[in-house]
């Protein structure tokens, strides 16, 4: 497996080269057919864990969502939502461990480069740059649609904008977007191979590339991991439809936590694309983060 050498003292004195998208597009590709023994080795324990701490996140909720829609009991709503959201944050704990693990496999410099992200050091920076990551994506999806919405609020009914939800949403998801291109690209990259803090480093090195990375985001990493979770849809309806038909909500969680079959089907789904998105996304940020150095 070709090893990659980031140390931006290597490029100390070289010329700036343009960069290329389909280049780091390619290279991403390469690096992850050519690899693929490696990477499945280094993420197989992690993704198996996740999988199992989704397919247990989302028994108990289905179960727990069954008996409040029946009791209508405040404290097990609580308590899901206590149990969902430790469930969903340790789920994330191991999509991260596989990260860490795809960035550590493209790391160049060896033991003898030490960087202060040995152990599992690289494994809490990376988690907690992606919590900080989720924060700022929750302020820009949630602030431009509640301003938007308050807004349209002000006007009698018969004057208010009736694209106004869809406008808020439009605005929240390009927002998102941005961040993602600008901020969360680079961040297993800056994480690996980067002491400085991460979210402002990958602000400054992402200026005035903005179009190049979000081609390289898409096509290297949104769309196969959508176009996987799309075709793992469309496998596993016919497995979750319930049979003879589900005439309520509640009805639809108990035949969820009554049918295992249905819900691997789901949680194989989920983390199949999501496994895959990781990966390509932590070899994609490399990749960047090597262009970008060597531009720099």
């Amino acid at each position: 497996m070709t090893q990659l050498s980031f140390d931006p003292s290597l490029n100390a004195g070289a010329r700036p080269a343009d960069l290329s998208a389909w280049e780091i597009v390619w290279n991403s590709y390469r690096f992850f057919f050519a690899g693929w023994r490696p990477l499945l080795a280094a993420i197989w324990l992690p993704t198996g864990l996740a999988a199992a701490v989704l397919f247990g996140l989302f028994k108990i909720y289905f179960v727990m969502l069954a008996r409040f829609l029946d009791t209508r009991d405040v404290r097990l709503a609580s308590l899901t939502v206590s149990l969902v959201i430790l469930g969903l944050l340790l789920w994330l704990l191991l999509n991260v461990v596989s990260s860490a693990r795809v960035a550590r496999l493209m790391d160049g410099r060896a033991a003898t480069h030490p960087t202060g992200t040995t152990g599992l050091t690289v494994e809490a920076r990376l988690f907690a740059a992606t919590l900080r990551c989720l924060l700022v994506l929750l302020l820009c999806a949630s602030i431009p649609m509640a301003a938007i919405i308050f807004v349209a609020r002000q006007f009698p009914p018969e004057y208010r904008f009736a694209g106004a939800g869809l406008l808020a949403v439009t605005l929240a998801v390009v927002l998102c977007i941005a961040f993602l291109v600008r901020c969360g690209l680079l961040v297993p990259a800056l994480v690996q191979f980067d002491v400085r803090t991460v979210l402002r480093r990958s602000w400054q090195l992402t200026r005035g590339h903005f179009w190049n990375l979000l081609f390289v985001w898409t096509v290297a990493a949104a769309l196969p991991a959508v176009l996987l979770q799309f075709l793992g849809e469309l496998w596993t309806r016919p497995i979750v439809a319930a049979e003879g038909g589900v005439t309520s909500l509640a009805a639809a969680a108990r035949h969820l936590a009554a049918d295992d079959s249905a819900m691997i089907g789901i949680v194989v789904t989920l983390t199949l694309s999501t496994c895959l998105y990781v990966v390509l996304t932590t070899i994609a940020s490399c990749m960047t983060y090597r262009a970008l150095i060597k531009r720099s």
